[in-house]
């Protein structure tokens, strides 16, 4: 029999059986969520109330489940703690019963945080018994430490490493790891999640990383930012979870990741961003890991270290999928990634679009930008997701991948055509791929530059089906083209055989032409609007 703790995928043992202890989850949450408080003096009358007639084991559910919860989004918290610690307390103060029934229950006093004073975190060490720890330290930035936050800290320090091996979940925040890590004699046996953000300036020392591997044989969880890892360092081993973010230095080599990746076989999120990778020389005999339970894969990085990850990692059946690749075309052509890196990934985007709700797209010259399902919190949703944007690809590689991956997959994509000087409508092939796209309901003709004569002479133009037979809305700026070429493309595309065009919105930006050049300052009479207007499903409006 079990006990369910404050969140609903964790469990604890009855209160009598030691000997097993509270797992993490898939998700990484933690076992209860305390937060000290100083001890608060006077207690409220003994209660006869029907909760006080439940069984001990029932009584203590409802106790943990009133309690807010701690994980790694809470732990983010800088009250966090004190919020659990003074709920806590509270409930002691209820009845005797409740006291005692809160007291006997170690895993709700097994935390301790800096944000607590000191005399509470040693109570919650006796209190605990031998039930591991979450640890919760909240550092000062260096520009704003004082003598006498040191030294608290300091005395935090030194009171959790002196119980190291009770630590399961270590949450540290703007903390140099010296003194904590490197002065362990022994490994933290029962460490699970380990999250470390260092985002001060004082950047950690290689030698202070260097054992983290040997020191952490139980480690599940791992997220690290702002950190120094050394070159030398052998790689994890079973982890379920790996987070880097912002690696300082010289970043890692990708065969430590590929080792990593490949010794955790039950891996389900793997997340890179900002890490320099130092990539080895091409070899065609490189392996690629193929891992099933990989669920939640983020890459942010540059060019070609994103490149040989797409090409040496696969996860057929992963649903959260971001990929952000910012780079300069002088530096690396990232059309590769479109062309050729991704191709292994394309059936996991198409399924995963097949059963999310929502699409939209972003065409650039410069790039695409691809959004699939809702993720305000991508970290902590079940719901499938894909984030693509990719800067740099040929205009070209752009259209062909649409083609090939986003028309296919999608039961409705919202996309938007944002044109300047670089779409170049002068290529057939462009012009042909582009004209058949069903997935561009909007174009974006605002920017200088633009080829807005060109793109309503195509907008004009029918095969079959009109010119992006999709179209809904068109933003024009309003100088540089001529009214009768817009009532030429409106009347084409709403003539008798256009029959799968319906409406069409229609804004012209800019016509006073306050922000262009005031020779070609629009001139937009009133008979040409007049016939515009006439026609059915189609509005004209100056904002």
């Amino acid at each position: 029999m079990y006990i369910p703790v404050l969140n609903s995928t964790r469990q604890l043992p009855l209160i009598d059986e030691r000997s097993i202890q509270p797992p993490l989850s898939a998700a990484y949450t933690t076992p209860n969520n305390p937060e000290p408080f100083p001890d608060m003096k006077g207690s409220h009358d003994e209660r006869n109330g029907p909760l006080n007639k439940l069984p001990t084991e029932l009584l203590l559910v409802i106790l943990q489940l009133s309690l807010p919860p701690l994980d790694l989004q809470t732990l983010q918290l800088e009250s966090c703690c004190r919020s659990y610690m003074r709920a806590l307390l509270e409930l002691r103060l209820v009845s005797t019963l409740w006291k005692e029934v809160v007291d006997t229950a170690p895993w709700l006093w097994a935390v301790l945080s800096s944000t607590l004073p000191l005399d509470q975190n040693i109570t919650n060490i006796h209190r605990s018994g031998d039930w591991p720890m979450i640890i919760h330290y909240v550092g000062t930035h260096p520009l704003l430490e004082v003598p006498e936050q040191i030294a608290s800290d300091l005395k935090f320090l030194f009171h959790i490493g002196e119980i190291h091996h009770r630590w399961q979940l270590v949450w540290f925040g703007e903390i140099g790891v010296e003194g904590v890590f490197q002065s362990l004699n022994e490994p933290a046996s029962q460490l699970q999640t380990l999250y470390i953000h260092n985002l001060s300036v004082d950047v950690l020392q290689e030698e202070e990383l260097l054992k983290i591997p040997e020191q952490l044989p139980s480690i599940k969880h791992l997220d690290l930012k702002g950190v120094r890892l050394s070159e030398f360092m052998s790689p994890f081993l079973g982890l379920i979870s790996l987070e880097l973010d912002e690696i300082r230095g010289d970043g890692i080599a990708a065969h430590w990741l590929l080792e990593t990746v490949d010794g955790s076989p039950n891996l389900e999120r793997l997340s890179l961003k900002s890490v320099p990778l130092r990539l080895p020389a091409p070899s065609p005999s490189d392996p690629t890991i193929t891992h099933n339970k990989l669920r939640s894969l983020q890459i942010d990085l540059k060019g070609e270290a994103a490149d040989f990850l797409l090409r040496h990692i696969h996860a057929p059946h992963c649903i959260h999928f971001k990929l952000v690749i910012a780079t300069s075309r002088r530096d690396y052509d990232s059309s590769l990634i479109l062309d050729t890196a991704l191709q292994r990934f394309e059936p996991t985007l198409q399924e995963i679009c097949h059963v999310a709700k929502g699409s939209s797209i972003d065409i650039e010259e410069q790039g695409v930008a691809w959004s699939v399902g809702k993720s305000a919190n991508w970290e902590h949703t079940e719901e499938p997701f894909i984030r693509l944007a990719v800067e740099g690809p040929s205009f070209l590689s752009i259209l062909r991948w649409i083609k090939r991956v986003v028309e296919p997959s999608s039961r409705r994509t919202v996309g938007v055509l944002h044109l300047d000087r670089g779409v170049p409508l002068g290529n057939a092939e462009a012009v042909s791929l582009l004209g058949g796209l069903r997935s561009v309901t909007t174009i974006r003709a605002i920017r200088r530059g633009a080829d807005i004569p060109r793109m309503l002479q195509l907008l004009s133009g029918y095969n079959y089906e009109p010119f992006l037979p999709l179209l809904s809305d068109l933003y024009l700026r309003g100088w540089g083209w001529a009214p009768q070429e817009l009532f030429t493309m409106v009347r084409a595309r709403f003539s008798p055989l256009a029959t799968t065009c319906s409406q069409l919105k229609i804004e012209v930006h800019d016509w006073k032409g306050t922000s262009g050049d005031s020779i070609n300052v629009m001139e937009f009479d009133v008979d040409t609007l007049r016939e515009i207007r006439v026609v059915k499903g189609v509005t004209v409006e100056f904002p």
